[in-house]
């Protein structure tokens, strides 16, 4: 792989680790990253016809119910990036991962135990973020 995508990869590992540990995410919250050389092939057509890139950095795969998410980070767009870009992308895609059972299909006798959940997860991170140790 290209040296400075291989250096793109440990920057976004020194950042995500540093921000789960912080968050009280490590340990809690089972996140597998996974790092793409190539582009995400995000694209659309205008309407003149004329095709525009919309890139995107990272995307989450979640699977909540097992306190689980894959994101998969797209080096080539990360590249540029700077280290609070990068940091912005991964707390945005931790958010994917704590608001996913608000958006995954259920019954609706269960939005209060799943807006329970997503509220607990939230003061995790506000918690973690104010000092507080030992939060589980």
């Amino acid at each position: 792989m290209n040296p400075a995508l291989v250096a793109t990869q440990a920057r976004i590992e020194r950042i995500t680790a540093a921000l789960e540990a912080e968050y009280g995410l490590d340990g809690w919250l089972d996140i597998h990253h996974v790092f793409d050389a190539g582009y995400d092939g995000d694209t659309t057509t205008e309407e003149d016809g004329a095709q525009t890139i919309y890139p995107t950095t990272a995307i989450s795969t979640p699977s909540w119910r097992y306190r689980a998410c894959k994101i998969r980070w797209y080096l080539a767009i990360a590249l540029p990036q700077t280290d609070d870009e990068l940091t912005l992308v991964a707390t945005h895609e931790y958010m994917h991962a704590i608001l996913a059972p608000l958006t995954a299909p259920h019954h609706k006798s269960m939005d209060g135990d799943l807006e329970e959940l997503v509220a607990e997860s939230l003061t995790r991170i506000i918690g973690r973020a104010r000092g507080m140790q030992n939060i589980h």
